[in-house]
C-alpha cells in the first residue's frame, strides 16, 4: 500500500497525506505506474461523464484544465525542458546546460502550447478515449526506460529506469491490452502499439544528444504517447469505434 501511495504522491497532486519517500517503496512502485495513469483517466472520464450535455470547447478546456491539476504539470514541463534543449542546436553539454536550466525557451513554450491546444481537441472528440491515453502514455515510457542510462550518474531519473523490471513491463501491457480491447475494441491496439514505437523512438533519439535519458525525457515520452494514442485513434476511424 505504501508503494502505491508513493507514486500518487510523486508523480500526481491526488491528496493521500504525507507519504515518506523511500527508493524501495518507489522501485517497488514501478508496479503500479499504469495504474496511476488508469486513475487519472478514470476520473477524467468521469468528468467527462458529468460535462456530457457542456458544449465542446468549454467541455474540452475544463478536462484539461483536470488532468493538468491531477499531475500537477510535471510531465508537460519535462516536454517542455526537453524540446528546449534537443532543439537548441547545441552539443552535449549545451544540452545538458538547458535542462538543468529552469526558465522556459521559446520551443518549450510552442511545445506546450501545442500539447495543450490537442488535448482539448482531443477530450472533446475521444470520451473513452480519455480514460486510456494517460495509461498508454506511461506504459510507454516504461518500455522505452526499460534497461536505459540516466545521462547523469545520479538522480530520480535513474532511480526510475533502475527500478523498471520485466513483471513490471508484464503488468502494463497486460493491463493495457485489457483495458483498450474492453473499452474500444482490439483494433485500439494497434494505436497502443505505434504509440509505443513513437516512445521508443524518442527515447533513441535522446540517449544519442544526451548520452542517456533524463526525467525530463520520460515525462515527453508519455505526453508524446498519450497524445499520439489518442490522434492514432482520430485518424484510424477511432471515431466509429467510440460511437
Amino acid at each position: 500500500m505504501k508503494s502505491i501511495l508513493l507514486m500518487l504522491s510523486f508523480f500526481t497532486r491526488i491528496p493521500v497525506g504525507k507519504v515518506e519517500w523511500s527508493e524501495e517503496h518507489f522501485k517497488r512502485g514501478m508496479f503500479f505506474f499504469p495504474l496511476v495513469g488508469a486513475l487519472i483517466g478514470a476520473i477524467v472520464y468521469g468528468a467527462s461523464k458529468i460535462l456530457l450535455f457542456q458544449p465542446r470547447l468549454p467541455k474540452g478546456v475544463l478536462l484539461y484544465i483536470l488532468y493538468f491539476m491531477l499531475t500537477g504539470g510535471l510531465h508537460m514541463d519535462g516536454l517542455a525542458d526537453s524540446l528546449d534543449a534537443l532543439m537548441s542546436g547545441r552539443d552535449k553539454k549545451g544540452q545538458w546546460e538547458i535542462l538543468k536550466d529552469p526558465s522556459l525557451g521559446a520551443f518549450g513554450a510552442i511545445g506546450l502550447i501545442s500539447a495543450s491546444l490537442l488535448y482539448v481537441y482531443l477530450f472533446n472528440v475521444h470520451e473513452k478515449a480519455v480514460f486510456l491515453m494517460p495509461v498508454v502514455g506511461r506504459l510507454s515510457a516504461m518500455v522505452s526506460g526499460f534497461g536505459q542510462s540516466h545521462y547523469r550518474s545520479e538522480g530520480l531519473g535513474k532511480i526510475f529506469f533502475d527500478a523498471i523490471k520485466p513483471i513490471d513491463l508484464v503488468f502494463g501491457v497486460l493491463l493495457t491490452g485489457a483495458l483498450s480491447v474492453w473499452i474500444l475494441g482490439v483494433r485500439s491496439l494497434a494505436a497502443a502499439v505505434l504509440s509505443i514505437l513513437i516512445g521508443l523512438l524518442l527515447a533513441d533519439t535522446l540517449k544519442k544528444n544526451w548520452g542517456g535519458l533524463s526525467g525530463d525525457g520520460v515525462g515527453m515520452i508519455i505526453e508524446v504517447s498519450s497524445l499520439t494514442y489518442g490522434l492514432a485513434l482520430l485518424m484510424g476511424g477511432g471515431l466509429c469505434m467510440l460511437s
